[in-house]
């Protein structure tokens, strides 16, 4: 018996995570980019091009897992909590006031930042666009290749 080894990697979900680190030291990485292309072409192959674009925007909705995993039941609750004052002040005051509030607000920004703060958050949305309208035209071509007969 002293000769079997029980494979812990996979057993304790504790450890599990290391194997990965294992797996990086032992390969090289270009292996390790070579499956990790096919493990995306199968699942290219398998659901469609629209199966990514629908998976990122189902992502985009849900909470990241660092934060969730990182959120205390003090954080939780004040969120929460935010979300149901934003509702009771959307019942309570008109649509004009919390437009008055808002461009005071933005004021506030604009004082304390600058106009660059607006220009630096205006170009990283539209440079986060383009980079999603590429991958969509990315995975549009890599669909046609892969699926002739879905691509025209």
């Amino acid at each position: 018996m002293s000769g079997l080894r029980s494979n812990s990697w996979t057993r304790n979900p504790l450890r599990a995570k290391w194997g990965g680190f294992a797996r990086a030291e032992k390969y090289s990485p270009e292996q390790l980019a070579a499956w990790a292309a096919m493990g995306g072409r199968a699942v290219l192959k398998k659901h469609g091009a629209g199966y990514f674009k629908r998976l990122r925007q189902k992502r985009g909705s849900q909470p990241k897992i660092y934060e969730v995993e990182q959120q205390s039941p003090r954080q939780t609750a004040a969120r929460r909590n935010g979300s149901a004052g934003g509702f009771w002040r959307a019942r309570r005051y008109s649509a004009e006031q919390r437009r008055d509030w808002a461009r005071l607000g933005g004021l506030a920004v604009l004082e304390k930042h600058g106009k660059e703060h607006f220009r630096r958050m205006r170009a990283e949305r539209a440079y986060r666009q383009e980079r999603l309208k590429k991958f969509d035209d990315l995975m549009a071509e890599a669909s046609r290749v892969l699926e002739p007969e879905f691509g025209k």
